[in-house]
C-alpha cells in the first residue's frame, strides 16, 4: 500500500496539498508465516536492532523462537515444546523466556537465548518451585518476574497461584502464593518504588446466554511478600491481562471477553492508581473492537496503544489509541487480507514505528507487521531554481518521488526511484526546468 503526498509548483505561487491531520497509519506486512506452522507471537527489539519473538506452542506442541530484521528477513532460532509467548531482557543483557511444559519433568522451564541464538535451559520447574509458568517480564531492578502453578492435585492445571522472582544467576524465589479463590491472570509489572502490580481472576458460572463471568482483582505485592488487593470488579466478561504504567504514573489495563458469550460484554479498558482509585475508560461494543487480550503499550507520544482480538467491520480485530483522558480512536481494522486476530502486545521500535503480530485464521497465516505514520511534507522551498522537499520518514523506510506536469496526466514520471531513509526526515532536491508547473508525490514503498 502506497502512502502519497502531492503538491503543485506554479511560476508565481505554491499550492501545497498534504494529508489530513486524521490520516490513518499504514500497515506494512514484514513477514507471513507458513500455514502449517505456528503464528508469530510476542516481539521484542534487540540491542542489535533486530526483532526477537516467540510463536507459542500449546501443551506439548512445539513453538518457535525467531529473529526478524527490520527488512523482514526471518530466521528460526530454536524450537521448544510448550513455549510461552514473550521474551524479556534480564539484568545481564540476555533474553529470557519460559515454557509451560518441557524441562526435565515436563513441568516447564526458564530458558536463555545466548550468543548466536543458542537457547539454553537455566531452570527446570519441578513442582516444589512451581510448575507451568505463564510468562516472564523484566523488572526495573534487573530481576525477572512471573507466575507459576503447582503440581498439587488441589489446583488444576492452568491455574497460576504464585508470583516468583528470578535472578540471572539461576535463583528462583516464590514471593507470594494464593491459598484459595482467584489465581493470577497476568505477569506483574514493577513500579519504580519496587512494588509489583498485576491482576487476578476467578471464574463464576452464570446461566445461558451470558455464560461465564469473572471477578477481576488488581493487586499490589512487595518483593518481601506483602500482598494487598487494590480493587475488584464483579461480573466482568473475561480476565484482565498485564498492566502497563502510563505517563501519569497510573496503571492501565484491559478486560478481555469470551467469543462464545458476547452477551456478557466485549471487554473494556481501565485505569487505576497505585492506591486503588479505579476508572473505566472505555467499554467496547464490537464495532470499535472486542476482546482486548494484549498488554497495552505506552508510546513515546504519551498515548496508550493496543489491539482487540475480534470486532471491527469484519470481526477480525482492530488496533486502537487511547489518551489518558479516555479519548479513543480506532487506527486500523483487520480484514483478513492484512491479517486476522492481533493477540500480542504492540511494541515501539527505535525507528518510532509500532510493530505487532496477527495470529491468522483457517484461510490466512499469521503475520508480523509494522504500523507507520502517514507521510507528510514538513518543509518545501525554492531557491535559485532548485526545489527542496522534506518529509517525515523512519530509518530504513524506502520512498519514491514522482512528478507530472498536469493533474490530468494519467502517468507519473520518476524523479527518485528509491531513496532509503537513514533518519527521521528526508530531503531531496529538484533542479526546476522551464516547466510552467509541476505536481509531485512521495510514495512510501512496501
Amino acid at each position: 500500500m502506497l502512502n502519497l503526498v502531492t503538491w503543485l509548483i506554479l511560476p508565481v505561487w505554491i499550492l501545497f496539498l498534504a494529508p489530513a491531520s486524521n490520516a490513518q497509519p499504514i500497515l506494512q506486512c514484514l513477514y507471513t508465516a507458513p500455514q502449517s506452522g505456528p503464528s508469530p507471537g510476542f516481539l521484542v527489539q534487540g540491542r542489535d536492532g533486530n526483532f526477537h519473538g516467540t510463536s507459542a506452542g500449546v501443551g506439548t506442541t512445539s513453538g518457535n523462537v525467531f529473529q526478524l530484521t527490520p527488512a523482514g528477513a526471518f530466521t528460526l532460532v530454536g524450537v521448544l515444546n510448550g513455549l510461552n509467548n514473550g521474551l524479556a531482557y534480564g539484568g545481564d543483557g540476555f533474553l529470557y523466556g519460559t515454557t509451560a511444559t518441557g524441562g526435565s519433568l515436563n513441568l516447564g522451564s526458564i530458558f536463555k537465548i545466548g550468543r548466536f541464538g543458542l537457547t539454553t535451559t537455566v531452570l527446570n520447574f519441578d513442582g516444589t518451585n512451581g510448575s507451568r509458568p505463564l510468562g516472564i517480564r523484566a523488572g526495573m531492578d534487573g530481576f525477572l518476574y512471573g507466575t507459576v502453578g503447582t503440581n498439587s492435585a488441589a489446583f488444576p492445571a492452568g491455574r497460576h497461584i504464585s508470583v516468583f522472582q528470578f535472578t540471572t544467576n539461576g535463583t528462583l524465589t516464590i514471593l507470594y502464593t494464593v491459598t484459595s479463590g482467584a489465581d493470577f491472570s497476568s505477569v506483574p509489572v514493577q513500579a519504580p518504588d519496587g512494588l509489583l502490580y498485576g491482576t487476578m481472576a476467578v471464574e463464576t458460572i452464570a446461566l445461558p446466554p451470558l455464560g461465564s463471568s469473572y471477578r477481576v482483582s488488581i493487586y499490589r505485592l512487595s518483593t518481601s511478600g506483602d500482598f494487598q488487593n487494590l480493587f475488584s470488579i464483579s461480573n466482568a466478561p473475561g480476565p484482565a491481562g498485564d498492566l502497563t504504567f502510563g505517563p501519569d504514573g497510573l496503571l492501565y489495563g484491559a478486560i478481555s471477553a469470551s467469543p462464545q458469550y458476547p452477551n456478557a460484554g466485549y471487554g473494556s479498558l481501565f485505569r487505576i492508581s497505585t492506591d486503588g482509585a479505579f476508572t473505566n475508560l472505555l467499554t467496547f461494543n464490537s464495532s470499535n473492537g472486542a476482546d482486548p487480550e494484549a498488554r497495552l503499550l505506552l508510546a513515546s507520544d504519551n498515548n496508550i496503544y493496543g489491539s482487540t482480538l475480534r470486532g471491527g467491520a469484519g470481526n477480525h480485530g482492530t488496533l486502537f489509541r487511547i489518551t489518558t483522558n479516555g479519548d479513543f480512536s480506532t487506527l486500523l481494522q483487520f480484514g483478513g487480507a492484512n491479517g486476522v486476530g492481533p493477540v500480542a502486545p504492540l511494541i515501539e521500535a527505535g525507528d518510532g514505528n509500532l510493530y505487532g503480530t496477527t495470529q491468522g485464521a483457517s484461510l490466512s497465516s499469521g503475520t508480523i507487521f509494522r504500523l507507520v505514520q502517514p507521510t507528510a511534507v514538513s518543509n518545501f522551498s525554492v531557491s535559485n531554481g532548485v526545489a527542496a522537499i522534506t518529509w517525515n520518514s523512519f530509518s530504513n523506510g524506502i520512498y519514491r518521488v514522482e512528478y507530472k506536469l498536469n493533474l490530468l496526466d494519467s502517468t507519473w514520471t520518476p524523479l527518485v526511484q528509491r531513496v532509503t531513509a537513514t533518519d527521521l526526515t528526508i530531503t531531496i532536491f529538484d533542479n526546476l526546468p522551464t516547466d510552467p508547473q509541476r505536481f509531485y508525490r512521495v510514495a512510501l514503498l512496501p
